[in-house]
This record gives C-alpha cells, sequence and structure tokens, in this order.
C-alpha cells in the first residue's frame, strides 16, 4: 500500500488527497470484515482466510495490469483495492 501511494503520487503525479481517498473503499471494506467476521461459523474460518489469500494474489495482479501502462487505473483500480 505504502509502495502505491508512493506511485499514484510522484509517477503519476496525484495529490496526497486523492491518493488516500483511492484507500478509502478498501479501509471500509476491511472495518466492515473485522466487524462482521464472528458471525461465520468457526469451521469456516481457515477456509475464509486462504481464500481471502488468493483474492490478495488475484488483486495484486490485477492492480499490476491497471497500472502497467502508466495509467491511472480509474474506476478499476478502486474494484481491485476493494
Amino acid at each position: 500500500m505504502f509502495a502505491l501511494s508512493l506511485h499514484l503520487q510522484e509517477g503519476l503525479g496525484d495529490s496526497a488527497l486523492r491518493a488516500g481517498l483511492i484507500f478509502a473503499p478498501a479501509a471500509l471494506l476491511f472495518g466492515a470484515a473485522s466487524l462482521y467476521w464472528r458471525r461465520i461459523p468457526a469451521a469456516a474460518h481457515h477456509t475464509l482466510s486462504a481464500a481471502g489469500l488468493i483474492g490478495a494474489a488475484v488483486s495484486v495482479a490485477g492492480l499490476a495490469a491497471l497500472l502497467h501502462g502508466g495509467s491511472d487505473g480509474g474506476a478499476g483500480l478502486w474494484l481491485v483495492l476493494m
């Protein structure tokens, strides 16, 4: 996340406010997931941890594909970060 915020500010010329607001949807979903984690049956926690790691790897690959050509990512950047 730190490297992405530096890339947005230094590489793409975004302001610090815009770079920070790009992470807002991800922060909201992270907070919601932490609030509702205990409502999921305990037997599924190990499976969800592995699925979350796989989802994170897929989203990082999508992030690399979006920003590879030097574009700002558009709305796809928010979707990948969620």
